[in-house]
């Protein structure tokens, strides 16, 4: 059948995603995969959702999803040799309360992922154009 030929390995989501995941930013392509996956089995069957043509995006879905995983436990494991966490101040001036390595990680890692999404977004749309 013609709904049978589309190729889920052809989706710019998916190939996006891939090449998140292939440059390390796994968070990303967790997100991306995830919203794949959502678009492409709602409403589906069981059987259709669990059908071969959705292999590759589960398998990279999982696959990112341990990596970031991975990831994670790389970040802790290197936080954790600083049982005392240092406080930094980081203006005295403005009355800002201290903020520990902690908060300025999670910080760096909230902009990362806004800086993440919006390439992933473009790269989307570059796809979607190129169709």
């Amino acid at each position: 059948s013609a709904a049978g030929a589309f190729s889920v390995e052809s989706d710019p989501r998916f190939v996006a995603a891939a090449r998140l995941r292939g440059s390390g930013r796994h968070e990303a392509a967790v997100r991306m995969l995830s919203d794949l996956l959502l678009a492409t089995t709602e409403g589906k069957s069981e059987e259709e959702q669990q059908g071969l043509g959705l292999a590759p995006v589960y398998y990279e879905y999982g696959c990112a999803l341990v990596c970031a995983h991975r990831a994670e436990e790389a970040d802790e494991d290197a936080a954790e040799p600083d049982a005392k966490r240092r406080k930094v101040v980081e203006d005295d001036d403005d009355g800002a309360k201290p903020k520990d390595e902690d908060d300025r990680r999670e910080e760096e890692e909230e902009e990362e992922n806004e800086e993440e999404e919006e390439e992933a977004k473009e790269e989307e749309e570059e796809a979607e154009a190129a169709e």
